[in-house]
């Protein structure tokens, strides 16, 4: 009765059944009812001892099944389940000294502590909570620490540096479309824009035209995109869960199940107030610095090709100040890519010839750049492909995280050059 009302279990609704003249009813877990075959109303026979297998003869205690609840411990919590394959049987006490046949006095063997706080805030109290308790009770008290056990088991691997950087990328794509976006909307009303010019409106108020519309713009997709994410995010969680106790299910260890219970159930969909409110403020700046980007780019238009919406290309100096930038770049890369060859760091090595193939392109003093630039961002996509061929990036593909990062970002952003500098090849063939 009093674990029912602890803060962090409001899914769980624990009520245990009243003693009855009839027979005794228990609460089972999932796990439990789905390997017996059992639903609510039907009966169990108890098998107290294992000797009583051979003593056929003496009638098996019986208890009907009363609720059936979710959670393979109690309240999702595994205390000692060693051959239990995680099955959960709750009853009334006496009924259960009754049924079992225990004469001796009542002990406890466990006794489960449940922080303040949230579900992470919580968690980083347990050293403090724990040495309160040995302070109380004495060393010689073992104290499990659950659920920061089952927190550290889901963070290894660099799991949640993979999801930073997977968000990294999302971020990335979400910059590069939202700008494209606008910077569309600003050149289809360059000429709307220029007659304002024309007619008086000074520079500050055209962008503040541009600024107020995408301020509205951006409040309401924010909004909008914090649910979205919201829900992709339990639905990404959700399959990932899914696949996991799959791939669990496949191993051909006994009690492999057992084993893995515990970080499967650390898996719970848990977000939290200020996450959703950083979420919404950089859905919210994000877009704001490129509308203000945008709207003084707009706005410092010659008036007159905005007018005749004459498309203006980057002069000759700005022209040259890209090539030098992206040839030191490529100067770079080179020593990068030389550096991490030496010292035996794929991570570098890799880094280094993606950054000089995606580099040498823009350093050359070219105008029409789309088939040399197709060339090399095919030519750098090839090699991530088939880098596993060097001996020094394929004994590290399988441990360091970060050369995964690198090789998705080097196919992120060859394609994404590949796709720019072929949009009319596209426009044609669509």
């Amino acid at each position: 009765d009093q674990l029912s009302n602890w803060p962090d279990v409001d899914k769980v609704d624990l009520v245990l059944p009243s003693p009855t003249d009839e027979l005794p009813e228990v609460v089972i877990n999932k796990e439990l009812a789905e390997a017996a075959g059992v639903a609510v109303g039907d009966t169990l026979e108890i098998l107290v001892d294992p000797g009583q297998r051979l003593l056929f003869w003496i009638p098996l205690p019986e208890v009907r099944v009363a609720e059936i609840v979710e959670g393979s411990g109690i309240l999702h919590y595994q205390i000692e389940t060693q051959g239990s394959n995680g099955f959960t049987m709750l009853m009334d006490v006496e009924e259960a000294r009754e049924v079992l046949k225990i004469g001796v006095e009542d002990y406890y063997n466990a006794l489960i502590v449940s922080n303040r706080g949230d579900f992470l805030a919580g968690e980083r109290l347990t050293d403090q909570v724990v040495a309160s308790i040995k302070s109380l009770v004495g060393e010689e008290v073992v104290v499990r620490e659950v659920k920061k056990d089952s927190l550290s088991m889901v963070d290894q691997g660099n799991i949640g540096l993979l999801f930073l950087m997977l968000s990294v990328f999302a971020i990335f794509a979400g910059v590069l479309l939202l700008t494209n976006i606008y910077l569309m909307l600003a050149q289809e009303r360059r000429t709307e824009l220029g007659t304002l010019r024309a007619i008086g409106y000074s520079r500050k108020k055209v962008s503040r035209t541009i600024l107020y519309e995408g301020f509205f713009y951006s409040i309401f997709s924010s909004g909008i995109g914090v649910l979205a994410g919201l829900g992709i995010a339990r639905f990404i969680l959700g399959s990932f869960v899914n696949l996991f106790e799959d791939a669990v299910s496949l191993i051909p260890f006994e009690g492999a199940n057992i084993a893995f219970n515990s970080m499967q159930n650390s898996f719970v969909f848990f977000v939290r107030i200020d996450s959703i409110a950083y979420g919404f403020l950089l859905g919210l700046i994000i877009p704001m610095i490129i509308i203000v980007y945008t709207g003084r780019k707009i706005s410092r238009t010659n008036i007159v090709t905005a007018v005749r919406n004459i498309p203006e290309e980057l002069d000759e100096r700005k022209r040259l100040l890209l090539n030098v930038i992206a040839a030191v770049g490529v100067l770079v890369s080179v020593v990068m890519a030389y550096s991490g060859y030496s010292l035996g760091n794929a991570t570098g090595f890799f880094t280094g010839v993606m950054l000089a193939g995606l580099l040498i392109p823009v350093a050359i003093p070219m105008k029409n750049k789309r088939w040399i630039e197709s060339f090399f961002s095919i030519a750098v996509i090839v090699f991530t492909m088939f880098s596993n061929s060097f001996d020094l990036i394929a004994s590290n593909s399988g441990s360091s995280i970060y050369l995964t990062i690198a090789k998705g970002a080097a196919i992120l952003f060859a394609g994404l050059f590949l796709i720019v500098y072929n949009l009319k090849t596209f426009e044609y063939l669509l």
